[in-house]
């Protein structure tokens, strides 16, 4: 029973996935590893911020996401502009933002 999305394995156990977005952030085999000792609720979380900034190409565009959605998020709220600028940074949402 897996999370309805293609090559996405989810809840049933298959997680070849994983590699791909860990491979491309630099983490490979080492994150596969760890993730096994993570409940599952947990890693469902993780797997899906790998797929997403997995459309990154560099650590620098990497960090600046990581930075913007730390400072968007420090007081809990997120308006509707802010989350569309978080989008496009994440490559993720097209558009004028």
């Amino acid at each position: 029973m897996g999370l309805g999305y293609p090559g996405w394995g989810g809840m049933d156990g298959n997680h070849s996935h994983i590699s791909d977005s860990a491979d491309k952030v630099g983490i490979g085999g080492y994150m596969n590893w760890l993730l096994k000792f993570i409940p599952e609720d947990k890693r469902l979380m993780i797997e899906l911020g790998m797929r997403i900034v997995s459309s990154l190409d560099t650590a620098e565009e990497r960090k600046d996401a990581v930075d913007y959605g730390i400072a968007m998020l420090a007081d809990g709220k997120v308006s509707v502009p802010e989350w569309a600028r978080f989008g496009k940074k994440l490559g993720i949402l097209r558009g004028r933002h």
